[in-house]
Order: C-alpha cells, then structure tokens, then sequence
C-alpha cells in the first residue's frame, strides 16, 4: 500500500514537472517575442527625435537594434584634445558611469534580456571612441 502510493505521488511529481517546464518554455518564448516587439516598435520612436544634445559635449545621433538588442550612437565633442587621449584618460570613467547609469534607468529592459550596446565617437573625426555593452549580468559588476 505505501509502495502504491509512493508511485503514485512520484507519478504526480514527474508529470507536474513536465507541466512547469513546458509552462516555463511557454514563457521564455512569449518573453523573447515580447523583447524584439519593444524594439521594433522602440526604434521608429526614437530615431525621430534625433540627434539629440545631451550635454554640453555629448549628442545622440543615432539608435540601431538587433535581435535582443539596442544600440545608441553618440558623438562627443572632444575639443582640443586627440582621439587616443581621450580613449586613454576618459574609458574607464566613462565605462564606469555608463554602466552604473543603465542598470538603475534600463532594469526592466535588462531583466527581458535586452542588451543596450552604448557606442561613442568623435563629432571631429567621427572614429570610435568607445564602446560598451550591457546586459544583466554587468549589473552585478558594479
């Protein structure tokens, strides 16, 4: 009797994790789906309004997506000072203060598994500066 009812409720406890695994794929498909319609309908939205001057030396230019992605486009103006300078005295700071920025304002779309790429360049010379990826797992860097 109590080897019938083990059976029985090992039977129940298999079939009930099969449900929440299909409940779960279920999810993440619907999640992922959900992820790449915020950044179609994101981008249109956006791109109208650019650029757009966020400081004194910083304007957006330009906001791209991917399959899970975004990627916002800047152009710094660097004044007098060299692409490598900046590169050199500026990265770690920047890259700091970028990802600090975007896991407090983009939580929601980092928790989705949207990566925001952040893309700099010269307003001069129109090279890259720097570029920094973020994605959930770099919140947990900082």
């Amino acid at each position: 009797m109590i080897k019938q009812l083990l059976i029985i409720l090992f039977l129940t406890i298999v079939t009930f994790a099969t449900d929440m695994k299909m409940q779960n794929k279920e999810l993440v498909d619907y999640t992922t789906i959900q992820n790449k319609f915020i950044i179609d309908v994101d981008e249109p939205t956006n791109s109208q309004t650019l650029p757009k001057q966020i400081d004194r030396y910083t304007k957006l230019v330009n906001i791209k997506t991917g399959n899970s992605e975004l990627v916002y486009i800047y152009e710094i103006d660097t004044n007098s000072q060299t692409d490598e300078a900046v590169k050199l005295e500026d990265r770690a700071t920047m890259k700091e203060a970028i990802i600090r920025g975007t896991c407090i304002s983009s939580k929601q779309l980092l928790e989705a598994n949207i990566s925001l790429q952040y893309l700099y360049k010269s307003s001069r010379t129109k090279k890259e500066l720097f570029k920094f990826q973020v994605n959930h797992e770099s919140c947990f860097t900082i």
